[in-house]
């Protein structure tokens, strides 16, 4: 698993206006901080509030140990939710890298049988919807002199994983179709991070090692088979729905050249002559 890390208190969410327009409650974060215990229910940190598995990887960075609720140092009538974290070496590289510095909380509530907010997850990321939460900089930069920074970036919306409070509304957002070079690029992405193996220094390798890395090998194929027929059935679906818009696009046509029509003749209130039948047999057809 590997050395994990022990923070310092670092500010997790403020309360007051979102950047994407919602509101955090003050005295959810207040609640938060008051209930929270990792022996009850822990917060895992995860990634961009995804949870998903891949060989070899659990899809954990770390755990939430701790919580206070203190007024922000840049403004004192807003309340700030700071938190220790135990942090897994993968976060740690990452933090490493710059990339995914910022928090991004997980608020239940009501939580259980409490009637009151807690913290159920936390998720690292570059686009923060609160503002002030503590960049998690390197090791080496903050050793080279490099102060946090207090503001966040700005986050056009939550993705589909983040378990919002109820007292929260997301900011409404057109949803756009994902294309399939979209999301063949998002699976390779996954797969290039997640089925990587850095080489072993044993100058000979047992067989079952081999047999190991084999099965591997053929787990990381099945995955990408899943993923290419998954791509391929979201293309089908977008080609389905530009379809039935031209489909309705024609009849839509049709309608209003047969409603221009009916309001341009003349209405004169005749009907056309009944001619009857030859045959006395045969029904007459008429009005």
């Amino acid at each position: 698993m590997g050395e994990k890390t022990i923070t310092e208190w670092r500010i997790i969410g403020v309360s007051g206006e979102t950047v994407d327009g919602r509101q955090i409650s003050a005295a959810e974060l207040k609640q938060m901080a008051e209930q929270y215990d990792p022996e009850i229910y822990g917060a895992r940190i995860n990634l961009e509030h995804f949870n998903f598995l891949f060989p070899g990887w659990g899809g954990g960075y770390g755990d939430v140990l701790e919580l206070k609720a203190e007024p922000w140092s840049k403004d004192k009538t807003k309340t700030a939710l700071l938190a220790k974290m135990s942090v897994l070496p993968n976060l740690q590289e990452l933090w490493d890298e710059g990339e995914k510095i910022y928090t991004s909380m997980e608020i239940t509530a009501p939580f259980a049988d409490t009637g009151k907010a807690y913290l159920t997850g936390l998720a690292i990321t570059n686009t923060p919807a609160s503002l002030g939460t503590t960049a998690n900089f390197s090791r080496a930069v903050l050793a080279a002199g490099v102060k946090n920074s207090k503001l966040s970036d700005y986050r056009i919306s939550e993705k589909q994983g983040e378990t919002m409070s109820q007292n929260q509304t997301p900011a409404s957002a057109e949803d756009q179709p994902l294309t399939k070079s979209e999301a063949e690029g998002i699976f390779s992405r996954l797969l290039a991070k997640f089925s990587k193996s850095e080489p072993e220094a044993k100058p000979e390798p047992q067989t079952e090692d081999i047999q190991a890395g084999g099965a591997d090998a053929g787990m990381v194929e099945e995955l990408k088979k899943e993923y290419a027929a998954a791509a391929e059935l979201i293309e089908k679906l977008i080609e389905e729905k530009e379809s039935q818009k031209s489909d309705f696009a024609a009849l839509r046509k049709e309608f209003d050249e047969l409603k221009a029509r009916l309001e341009n003749e003349a209405y004169t209130g005749e009907r056309e002559p009944h001619v009857g039948a030859d045959d006395k047999d045969k029904a007459i057809v008429g009005w």
